[in-house]
């Protein structure tokens, strides 16, 4: 049975297309979403990442630690060089001391660490000291100390992340070891008591030395006497009217 071509117009007549799309309103507000999940996610990323950082950061101190009591071992018990004598004179720094024993320079760089190379016209090393970036400083008392002489050695920092600005305006946490006729001061140490800065933005007042760096989520990693790695706030290396307890390796932190 066949239609007539009438009937078959009339209907086709009648279908309605209908095209949708979104509205600027409806736009909007997709983006708004958006931008809500957005600002609440990407702090909780950035807060995991930095926690990678930090986990990352206690490895290669206790890597370090593992290095400086092989040295400790090898060397009747005593710890390494804080730092050399006159230009002339520099036999060697902690850094440079413990590298052997742990092989790789990656360690001595914080992954939170820009890793900036600059120099200062402070301390000229000799050619044969190793070139590359140093994150961490050494507690400059331990400089050449007999280990049994550090009387609570859980609660004395002997490593720590470093980046106080000692001279300049420059960063101490971007300084490095260089050969050769480079110079570069020596802000791989902790400060002694006298002459610590305070805040890891602080400016300190003496080249040769730098103060803690609060790199991971307002904290520092310490690399304590004993070999064990803890966080630990800027503000617990200086209780108020007790200077640089925790520096100090006749005591610990107090």
């Amino acid at each position: 049975m066949f239609l007539r071509p009438s009937l078959v117009s009339k209907s086709s007549s009648n279908c309605i297309t209908k095209h949708t799309a979104f509205t600027l309103i409806e736009l909007l507000v997709v983006i708004a979403i958006i931008a809500i999940l957005a600002a609440i996610l990407f702090p909780v990323f950035a807060r995991a990442r930095e926690n990678a950082r930090r986990s990352s950061c206690q490895s290669n101190l206790k890597q370090m630690g593992i290095g400086i009591l092989q040295y400790v071992q090898d060397c009747d018990e005593i710890y390494p060089n804080a730092r050399g004598g006159s230009n002339a004179a520099i036999v060697g720094l902690w850094f440079t001391d413990v590298q052997p024993y742990i092989k790789s320079t990656q360690l001595f760089q914080c992954p939170s660490d820009s890793g900036t190379i600059v120099s200062s016209p402070v301390t000229r090393y000799p050619v044969g000291i190793p070139t590359f970036h140093v994150s961490y400083g050494y507690n400059d008392p331990f400089h050449r100390r007999a280990m049994a002489s550090v009387q609570s050695p859980a609660t004395t920092v002997m490593v720590t992340d470093i980046g106080s600005i000692p001279v300049a305006g420059v960063d101490a946490s971007k300084w490095v070891a260089e050969p050769g006729s480079a110079t570069v001061p020596s802000p791989f140490l902790l400060d002694n008591t006298t002459r610590a800065a305070v805040a890891a933005t602080g400016a300190g007042d003496n080249a040769d030395f730098s103060g803690p760096a609060a790199r991971h989520l307002e904290t520092t990693n310490v690399l304590w006497a004993d070999g064990h790695v803890k966080s630990m706030k800027v503000e617990r290396f200086y209780v108020p009217g007790i200077a640089n307890s925790c520096l100090d390796v006749t005591t610990g932190c107090l």
